[in-house]
Parts: C-alpha cells; structure tokens; sequence
C-alpha cells in the first residue's frame, strides 16, 4: 500500500478518507510560532498566545455567542401558526 490519503467510498459516494504512512513530522505535536501560524491560515481571523490562561480564557470565550438556530426555529413556529390560523379563516368564510 502507497502512503497518501485513501478514500472510502460507498457506492460512488465519499464517505471518509484514512491516511496511510503519513511522514512522522505531521504528528509531531509541538506549538507553532504565532509569526509561522499566520502566513498558514490565510487571512483567517485568529489570535494566538503563548500563555496556557490566555488560551483557555478564549476557547471558552468563543462558545459564549448565542447561536442563530433558537431565533430561527421560533420564528420557524411563528410562522407556521400564522399559516394555519390565515388557512383556517380562508375556510370558514368560503363555506
């Protein structure tokens, strides 16, 4: 077997992928110089620090945003409800 990504597939579909032999450098896992991260992301916004406090302080802080799926899902129901009561008058006054 080559070394590379091996993809599973089901069908014609991709459903995974496993990485074979992969070169022992990628599983080294040591923290990456802030100035070596930025040219790696992109332009993505991100903020790296060196303190293990800062770090956590943040990675909680980023899950304190409330999510837009409650706002949706009500106004999903607001809807439905005025749906129903606009078929439910449309019927009775054309009977």
């Amino acid at each position: 077997i080559g070394s590379g990504v091996w993809f599973i597939l089901r069908g014609a579909r991709r459903v995974g992928a496993m990485v074979v032999n992969a070169p022992p450098e990628e599983s080294a896992l040591e923290r990456v110089a802030p100035e070596l991260l930025a040219p790696r992301l992109a332009g993505v916004r991100a903020h790296a620090t060196r303190r293990t406090r800062a770090w956590v302080r943040d990675a909680y802080a980023a899950g304190t945003r409330r999510p837009a799926l409650t706002p949706l899902l009500v106004l999903a129901l607001l809807l439905l409800a005025v749906e129903a009561i606009a078929v439910r008058t449309t019927r009775t006054n054309a009977a």
